[in-house]
């Protein structure tokens, strides 16, 4: 999986890279990235729509989804466990480590 979402930054890298070799025009305000590796359901599914520059707010969110949901891709829906994770008590202890409100059960 660590070498899907280095692939999924090359790919963003080189989007932009053929992107500035385009003549400058109208109509690149959106931008998406879609991988899928082991399962049905998507790793990382991130879209930019009517944005002034698509490619670097795209390559921004990436950063942000390695950041925050990178680390618990296993959590995630699979065919394995297609409810993810739902154990409450590891919701809510994560919830409470951030200073969030927990809502009581």
């Amino acid at each position: 999986m660590r070498y899907a979402i280095l692939d999924a930054e090359n790919h963003v890298t080189n989007i932009a890279v053929a992107d500035a070799a385009w003549q400058p025009g109208e109509g690149r305000r959106s931008a998406a990235l879609r991988l899928i590796t082991t399962d049905d359901f998507s790793d990382i599914d991130l879209r930019v729509d009517d944005h002034q520059a698509p490619l670097p707010e795209l390559a921004r969110l990436l950063q942000l989804w390695r950041t925050h949901r990178a680390a618990r891709l296993h959590e995630q829906p699979s065919r394995a466990n297609p409810a993810g994770l739902h154990d409450l008590d590891v919701v809510e202890a994560r919830f409470q480590a951030q200073g969030l409100p927990v809502r009581p059960r």
